[in-house]
C-alpha cells in the first residue's frame, strides 16, 4: 500500500484530469511531472504533480503560459 502522497498513473487519471497515455508521452519526451520507477511501475509525489498542473494554467488559447 502507498502512503497517500505518492499514487500511480491510474489513480492519477481517477484524480486528475489527465490520461495515463498522456502521462506516457510526456515521460518520454519530457515536460512532464517528476515521477519515480520502481521496476516497471511509475509513482507520482502528490505535491510535485500539483505543481507541474498548477504551470499547466492558461488564462486564454493564445496564453503561451510562462
Amino acid at each position: 500500500m502507498l502512503p497517500e502522497t505518492y499514487f500511480d498513473t491510474r489513480q492519477a487519471e481517477r484524480d486528475y484530469p489527465v490520461s495515463a497515455s498522456y502521462l506516457a508521452k510526456l515521460r518520454m519526451n519530457g515536460g512532464g511531472p517528476e515521477y519515480f520507477k520502481v521496476g516497471r511501475r511509475v509513482f507520482y509525489c502528490r505535491s510535485a504533480f500539483e505543481v507541474w498542473l498548477s504551470t499547466r494554467r492558461r488564462i486564454s488559447t493564445s496564453d503561451a503560459g510562462q
